[in-house]
């Protein structure tokens, strides 16, 4: 008996540990809408042999970019700012993903949740969006990052 529950148990980590082991592609998509560049700070993943002042997007011009992520659960966060001068405007954004189970009746489903922010983080007012385009949970996710100057 406790030998079809030990094989049970293993098989179930067996599964577990390979599942949690897969990762997918994050591609993103960086359009920056002011007439300034703005610059990558801080990313949350291995930007190789960048240095941070090469990771720039020029004025009115947009880049893509991608590196390998947990494909079931992580986050991404990165701040792109125009500088640290006294007109300084930042976007903080934040990418949070993950599971969520949702009960429905007596049934406990699992499915993909992601947590989307961005915020102003500068001297001065921005527009920051961000937009999940696509999620295939297992293979990749596909964002798109905008930085503008706040109508104000």
């Amino acid at each position: 008996m406790y030998g079809k529950i030990l094989i049970t148990v293993m098989s179930t980590l067996f599964i577990c540990g390979a599942h949690a082991s897969q990762t997918m592609v994050f591609n993103g998509q960086i359009k920056n809408f002011l007439s300034r560049p703005v610059q990558l700070l801080s990313p949350s993943w291995d930007v190789g042999n960048f240095p941070e002042d090469e990771l720039v997007v020029d004025p009115k011009g947009h880049i893509k970019f991608n590196f390998p992520a947990h494909a079931y659960r992580g986050a991404v966060k990165f701040v792109l700012s125009t500088g640290r001068t006294k007109g300084e405007v930042a976007c903080l954004y934040d990418v949070k993903y993950g599971t969520q189970s949702y009960v429905r009746g007596a049934v406990t489903l699992t499915g993909p949740r992601a947590t989307l922010q961005a915020s102003s983080a500068g001297k001065r007012q921005a527009d920051c969006s961000l937009k999940l385009d696509n999620w295939d949970y297992e293979r990749s996710m596909d964002m798109r990052f905008v930085i503008r100057r706040s109508p104000a």
